[in-house]
Order: C-alpha cells, then structure tokens, then sequence
C-alpha cells in the first residue's frame, strides 16, 4: 500500500533503482495491474505483476515521484 498521494496506473512499467544492487539501475521489474483508490482508506492498494517471482526476492523498494 502506498499513501495517496503516489501516482500509479493501470500499466504502468515499474524499474529498479539500482540501490539493491540486485538489478542494474533502470532494470523493467513488473507492470501495475491493478490500483484501488478507497475513499475511506488513506493508501492505495497496488496490484503488481512481477517479471519475476516476489518469492524470488528477498527486497522490494519503491520510490514515487
């Protein structure tokens, strides 16, 4: 869940930052399938499809813009 205030859509290509240092910077990871705006919740709620299994993964780390 990320605050409301992050911009995601339907879509939308999702990129490593490279600071894991797990993928190199700018690396295609997943796409958003899916966002929930609840007017009663102060988070949207993402749906990602993955490239790779999350179980594959031992971080995730999202920025916004």
């Amino acid at each position: 869940m990320l605050k409301k205030n992050a911009t995601f859509k339907k879509g939308e290509e999702l990129y490593s930052s490279g600071l894991g240092k797990v993928f190199p910077p700018n690396y295609l990871v997943g796409r958003v399938i899916h966002v929930e705006d609840k007017p009663d919740n102060e988070f949207l709620n993402i749906e990602v499809e993955f490239l790779k299994l999350p179980e594959e993964q031992e971080y995730f780390l999202v920025f916004t813009k």
